[in-house]
């Protein structure tokens, strides 16, 4: 027997929006969350460019067959278009917002509740809520530090990649990337913004651990990213990413920029770091790559989803 689909339907909520983004929480498969963006023309999103009000994230409970419970309402000052739930922490998630900075949130935090700390919320019985737990967010990032454009995805980094050499993860999965149509790739560090080191450093800014600008391989700026995919217990400094114009790249963050043969070592124009390791491209992409993923039979297989149609790259041919 099928169980009828179930619907979360709040209006007061739902009403006039779109699902920017929807994840599945890894540490309980009876928790998903969906952040909410307002479904509006272009025009009246430019009028309201660099206002602040309320945006969601909503953490839902299917648990019980019969219905869907709101566990958490976490808010935003600004719409999120990407989010993600730390791998080591389930309080924790992360999120990137349509003006590029990047924001966190910690359910288990009671001083960043949505009211006085310790204070029931309505329709609060015998310890369970139904109306979910309103939270406002930990930190933001400093805006001058975060993407020009709008957060595209973000992912965490395996546990088993070394960020920072500096300051061993020990085999954790601290941090975090995000890409932008901005053409930055940027590794945030989760540990400079938990709730023990914010309670104790409250004024220390929010920035990248790495910011890495990515070109293309004529040289020019522009390279977009608006998916990127990570293989699972991977060692190396890499990951997969789909362009705004429809290409498969594969990128080393950890590259440093060299001196071009009879460049003058002063001219920063001349330094550039050849990130974009693998460049593959076809005259029929050039719509935003929607998602990219690892063939779970074939190792060598990637594919790319697009708007109208999908492609399947074979990663074991020798590089064009």
């Amino acid at each position: 027997m099928i169980d009828a689909p179930r619907r979360y339907s709040d209006q007061a909520y739902v009403k006039d929006m779109s699902v920017s983004c929807i994840r599945f929480s890894p540490h309980d498969s009876n928790k998903v969350a969906f952040s909410l963006v307002k479904n509006v023309e272009f025009d009246k999103r430019v009028e309201e460019m660099g206002k602040s009000f309320d945006a969601h994230i909503l953490v839902l409970d299917f648990s019980d067959p019969q219905m869907m419970l709101l566990s958490y309402d976490l808010l935003s000052p600004v719409e999120v278009t990407s989010f993600a739930f730390h791998p080591e922490n389930e309080k924790v998630i992360v999120g990137g917002c349509l003006n590029g900075q990047v924001i966190t949130w910690d359910v288990s935090s009671n001083e960043h509740r949505a009211g006085k700390p310790g204070q029931k919320e309505e329709n609060e019985e015998d310890g369970q809520n139904q109306n979910g737990k309103v939270m406002k967010q930990m930190c933001m990032s400093l805006i001058e530090k975060s993407h020009k454009g709008y957060v595209s995805d973000l992912a965490f980094v395996p546990g088993t990649v070394k960020v920072d050499r500096k300051n061993d993860n020990f085999g954790k999965s601290e941090h975090f990337v995000t890409v932008s149509e901005d053409g930055w790739l940027c590794i945030w560090d989760t540990r400079n913004v938990s709730k023990e080191v914010l309670a104790t450093n409250k004024g220390k800014p929010w920035i990248p651990f790495l910011n890495l600008q990515l070109f293309r391989l004529d040289g020019s700026p522009d390279l977009g990213i608006s998916k990127i995919l990570f293989e699972e217990k991977q060692t190396t400094t890499t990951l997969w990413a789909g362009s705004f114009e429809g290409e498969l790249l594969m990128i080393d963050w950890a590259v440093r920029p060299t001196v071009k043969e009879g460049a003058d070592p002063g001219d920063n124009e001349k330094q550039r770091a050849e990130n974009v390791q693998i460049y593959y491209d076809q005259e029929r992409n050039w719509r935003p790559v929607l998602s990219v993923e690892r063939s779970p039979f074939y190792p060598d297989l990637v594919m790319t989803v697009h708007d109208f149609h999908f492609c399947i790259w074979k990663t074991s041919l020798p590089y064009p």
